[in-house]
This record gives C-alpha cells, structure tokens and sequence, in this order.
C-alpha cells in the first residue's frame, strides 16, 4: 500500500485525557490536540485506542491533512456508542470541506443509521453539500467496530465511501474547495454557518490520511483487511465470498 502522509495510531496513552497523539506518517508530523472529553481507553480490539464522549470531546490538527482540490483518502477503525455524529472532517472559519459522519433516520419508531461522506462547495455560511450516503446493507451497528475509508479522485470528480473495504457510496462532484480548509478533526465539525457540533460518541482508532493519493478498490480493501468478497486484482472486480 501507498504509505500514508498521516498516520495517527490513537495509541500514545494508556489512560486519562488526550492531550496529544503523534504523526508517524510519512508526510511533516502534524500531531492531533486533544480536548476535554476524548480520553484513552483500554481493553478492546484496539488498546489502546480514544473513546469521545459526544457532547464535547474530539482530536485536532493546526493544519490541513488533505488538499480536496486534489486526490485524497482518509480512514479510520470507527466503534460508535450511538446512533449520530461526525467521525473525521476537515473545516475552514465558515464550514467543512469534508466530512465523514452517521445519518440518524426515524421510520415508523425505527431509528437506523447510515454513513455519509460529504464535500462543501465554499468556505461560507450558504455552503450546499454533496453527498454519498451507503444504503441499507450497510447500517451503522451500535457497538462494533467498522473501517471506514474514504476516496476523491479528483480527474474524475467522483467521490467514494468504503464499508470495511467494499465499496458502500458514490457519488460526482465538484463541490470542493482548500484555500482555507485548514483544520482536520477527529470527533466533529463545523456546520455552515460557523457552528461546531456533531460530537463523536463512542471509540476511534488507527486513523489515516493520504494527501495526493486516491486509494483505488484494491487498497481500500486490503487496507480494511476484512472486505467480505473475494477480489481479483486485475480488473478490483468483487465477487461476494
């Protein structure tokens, strides 16, 4: 696979509040800050790994990790507690450019959710968003611990969102923008208009960003290392195993 230019482990501490957790990517260290409510946690398939508290905690750089003018791919080992929230995103003073987070739906007294990967068209409060959302087979399971990777080739416009590396959610755009977009985030956003919110809750380990690179379906589901199909690398065609 393409080393990626930021690796975050999530595994610095052993207990008490992230202050700090170290960049061993391959890009200039870009350290994430720690603030209240994102803590070490301990004894579960990541250990150690950070657990948010989804009412104030989250992890940020003081720059950019990705240019969404051009190629990326983020992705994360994600464990939700609950049905909402922003997993990664990337933002300006206005609004995110870039965002990975679950959709809460109510349908005859069934909440369900879905992951979503969305871009912004501008740094600006009247930002319009577009928008990949995976359908039902892949509902977000409270409790369990999913990977999620997302891709934009940018010859292409096309935006892409894996499901423990199958291909999830599509879709075209050229709704991006950079010049400005100089926070990335773990655990929340800002929402047009200039309001963070969507705080995580539940547990995120082993995140990583490719700046310049678009992962293509063969490293999206190598890098998962559970992709549920078998996939002839030749031609990244998927047949369900």
């Amino acid at each position: 696979l393409v080393s990626p230019t930021h690796n975050w482990r999530l595994g610095d501490g052993t207990s008490g509040t992230v202050t700090t957790a170290a960049d061993t990517g391959s890009g200039s260290a870009l350290p994430l800050t720690g603030h209240s409510g994102a803590s070490w946690t301990n004894g579960d398939l990541f250990s150690p790994a950070v657990a948010f508290n989804g009412s104030s905690g989250y992890l940020s750089t003081a720059s950019q990790a990705v240019n969404t003018t051009g190629n990326w791919s983020i992705s994360a080992w994600v464990k939700p507690a609950t049905l909402g929230g922003i997993v990664l995103s990337e933002y300006g003073t206005e609004a995110s450019c870039l965002r990975i987070a679950i959709n809460a739906t109510t349908t005859n007294g069934v909440t369900t959710g879905s992951w979503r990967l969305a871009t912004t068209n501008a740094d600006s409060a009247s930002a319009t968003s577009t928008e990949a959302t995976a359908g039902d087979t892949y509902n977000v399971r409270v409790g369990v611990w999913t990977h999620l990777t997302a891709t934009y080739d940018a010859s292409a416009d096309f935006l892409r969102l894996y499901v423990d590396g199958v291909p999830a959610a599509s879709v075209s755009t050229t709704a991006v923008w950079s010049s400005g977009c100089n926070t990335f985030a773990v655990g929340q956003w800002m929402s047009a208009g200039d309001h963070i919110g969507g705080y995580f809750d539940g547990k995120i380990a082993d995140v990583q960003a490719w700046n310049g690179t678009a992962l293509n379906p063969t490293e999206a589901a190598t890098l998962s290392g559970t992709p549920g199909y078998v996939l002839f690398p030749s031609n990244s065609h998927q047949y369900g195993s």
